[in-house]
């Protein structure tokens, strides 16, 4: 990451009220949304998130930012809560296009990155525009775009790089044991936020809904499904049966025969911030295998060096050591440890991250 020294002295800062409108030119001025969801956005989002700015004299030239949202941790086996904590989501990360390449975005990550640690959170996560942004901050791919689209032929896969033949059923039979809280607050803003974009909610159950909004981008429009959520109700094990005898009706009934897009998954990239913290978090079912790793964070100064990481069914653990202690078996940094912690553990099947803001 190469910082531009000219423009060192240029402030970083958490901006409020006070700078709404501007912060809005910038997000207009790089994401051209419909004015109805940039209207939700900043009547019910902004002043609840916590917005980094990069100020040169005196104008906003870069941003970005962090929208908090509850988590809650389940048991894999009962089903019960385990642990509540709070997570950023990352978005509108944009530069005005004068001051793009002078280091003013690689700074506000950076303060974040480092802002996140001091608090305790164990992850943040984002959802890319271009991966090659963020990769040199150590993020990770957690998982890809997959899609369905259904016509009057039925259901084909439009991404993602399963066999479209593949019947449509979620990507595992276990609970989820990882999401966003849906409390209250979360449901009244998921409503708000549909509702901008032409959408709303389907319910079935107590906890299990739909989430849609409508696309009008294309000649014919379409209803894109973003969530399928059952909650407490346990995993949608086959989303197909909930679709056609559910969700599809009533889309139906609302809109006449349309062309309807289930967002399987969206592409979503996760960076470890507190490594203590998200080893505690991983779901395993193997037998109990443990590494020593020397770490290398530049960002994250509290997961830089040398620890014995326990993956274990009862529960995974971290341990630091002195170099001294015991031989490492691994050098790496922090982007390689998360993709193997990745790759060994069921965490990618167990999150469920489909939020838009």
């Amino acid at each position: 990451m190469q910082f531009d020294r000219k423009h060192m002295n240029d402030r970083i800062q958490y901006v409020g009220q006070a700078e709404k409108q501007e912060i809005r030119s910038l997000w207009q001025a790089a994401f051209q949304d419909p004015e109805p969801f940039a209207d939700y956005y900043f009547q019910y989002v902004y002043g609840k998130n916590r917005v980094l700015a990069a100020k040169s004299g005196g104008r906003i030239c870069s941003m970005l930012h962090l929208n908090p949202y509850l988590w809650c941790q389940t048991d894999s086996i009962t089903g019960r809560e385990r642990s509540r904590f709070l997570l950023h989501y990352i978005v509108g990360v944009a530069t005005a296009r004068e001051f793009r390449r002078k280091g003013y975005m690689a700074r506000c990550l950076t303060k974040a990155l480092q802002d996140m640690e001091a608090d305790g959170e164990p992850f943040t996560y984002l959802m890319p525009a271009r991966k090659e942004y963020y990769e040199p901050f150590q993020f990770v791919t957690l998982k890809e775009e997959s899609a369905w689209l259904h016509t009057a032929d039925g259901w084909k896969r439009t991404s993602g790089t399963e066999d479209i033949r593949k019947p449509l059923v979620m990507q595992n039979d276990l609970p989820y044991r990882l999401f966003p809280v849906r409390d209250a607050e979360y449901m009244e803003r998921l409503r708000t936020e549909t509702a901008a974009e032409g959408g709303g909610l389907i319910s079935w159950s107590t906890h299990g809904y739909a989430a849609y909004v409508q696309d009008r981008s294309g000649p014919h429009g379409k209803v894109v499904i973003r969530q399928i959520f059952c909650g407490a109700d346990g995993p949608c094990k086959n989303v197909e049966e909930l679709l056609e005898s559910v969700i599809l009706p009533e889309l139906f009934q609302m809109y006449g025969p349309t062309t309807v897009e289930y967002q399987e998954a969206q592409t979503m990239m996760i960076r470890i911030i507190r490594l203590d913290r998200f080893v505690e978090l991983l779901p395993y079912g193997q037998e109990t295998k443990q590494i020593v790793v020397n770490v290398k964070d530049t960002i994250c100064q509290g997961n830089h060096g040398t620890f014995r990481i326990t993956l274990a069914k009862e529960g995974c653990s971290l341990v630091p050591l002195r170099s001294e202690e015991s031989q490492a078996q691994y050098d790496w940094d922090i982007a390689e440890l998360t993709a193997y912690l990745l790759k060994e553990t069921s965490f990618a099947e167990q999150v469920y991250l489909m939020e838009e803001v």
